[in-house]
């Protein structure tokens, strides 16, 4: 990388950065207000995916900005062969999904996370987190038409729930390819690459990490503070994976992807619900991923399936 820019590169990746901000404000101010948000504080999904969408739909004009403005090179921003990618991707992508269902697994193995009846939610949760499926169902009977007995209603409602959280899953697939993606592109591509030039790639790797971590505060507030260590964690991760990959992102987005796919899947397609049993420090908080040890253990173990590659 012999590309210079008569600036210093925290400084390009600061102007990057403000630059990004300055096209998304035309946006995002009237579009906040009709939300109600207000940056910094705690964001719903129905506040967030509106203003971030169009956020992100604008990382590549940025680049585009700043590669007309001799700032960076679209070889710099960790693209690459379009084939390669792609089984990059896939291989990240699964990798992701497995150590995510490992650690799910050990939730539901330590009773800390419990199958919630279709259109039967628990009002509190056992208090020995050993709640099964297989439970007599004593949801009310509903008389059938042909004999005029009744039963239960739930092998129906259960294949509803099938296919219905199958057709969640599928339908989130685009989201985590878009939302990993374009993270991947402008933090571990761009920024990564830029801070190279200036900074060994270690500590470029921290001060990316560091940023990547504190951009998420605009959407989580002070409450995300809690998530800051696993955050950076997860950047320097997926700063590996792209070393991994010989310079090109893909491997990192898949990553990134995967695991955006398999949370927002556990969160909105599989009947699961945390029991609150767990110490939170071992399971995390409730609703804030990456901040118990369980996640850093995963991010670990990424760690040392990507030395192993």
């Amino acid at each position: 990388m012999n590309f210079e820019f008569p600036i210093p590169p925290l400084a390009q990746v600061l102007l990057g950065l403000g630059l990004w901000i300055v096209l998304w404000l035309p946006i995002a101010i009237p579009l906040g207000r009709k939300l109600q948000w207000r940056p910094f504080q705690a964001a719903t999904v129905q506040q967030k995916l509106p203003l971030l969408v169009p956020l992100y739909l604008l990382a590549p004009v940025m680049l585009a900005m700043l590669v007309a403005m001799g700032v960076t090179t679209w070889a710099d921003t960790g693209l690459g062969d379009p084939s390669s990618m792609g089984r990059s991707l896939g291989l990240g992508w699964a990798i992701a999904v497995v150590g995510l269902g490992a650690v799910t697994a050990i939730r539901w193995a330590g009773g800390w996370l419990q199958v919630c009846p279709p259109d039967h939610p628990p009002t509190q949760p056992p208090t020995d987190g050993a709640w099964s499926p297989l439970d007599q169902d004593t949801r009310d009977p509903v008389p059938t038409a042909a004999t005029g007995t009744t039963e239960s209603t739930a092998p129906t409602a259960s294949r509803a729930v099938v296919v219905q959280g199958v057709g969640t899953a599928l339908a989130l697939i685009p989201l985590g390819l878009f939302l990993g993606g374009i993270e991947e592109w402008v933090f571990r591509g761009w920024m990564q690459s830029q801070l190279q030039t200036g900074f060994t790639p270690g500590l470029a790797a921290a001060i990316a990490s560091l940023m990547f971590a504190a951009a998420h505060l605009l959407w989580d507030g002070r409450a995300g503070l809690r998530q800051q260590p696993g955050l950076w964690l997860l950047g320097l991760v997926l700063v590996l994976a792209r070393w991994v990959d010989g310079g090109q992102i893909g491997l990192a987005w898949g990553l990134h992807g995967g695991w955006v796919w398999g949370l927002a899947c556990l969160d909105g397609a599989v009947p699961l619900r945390a029991t609150a049993q767990g110490p939170w420090w071992w399971t995390g908080r409730s609703g804030q991923p990456l901040t118990g040890l369980l996640d850093g253990l995963l991010l670990l173990g990424t760690a040392w399936v990507l030395v192993g590659l």
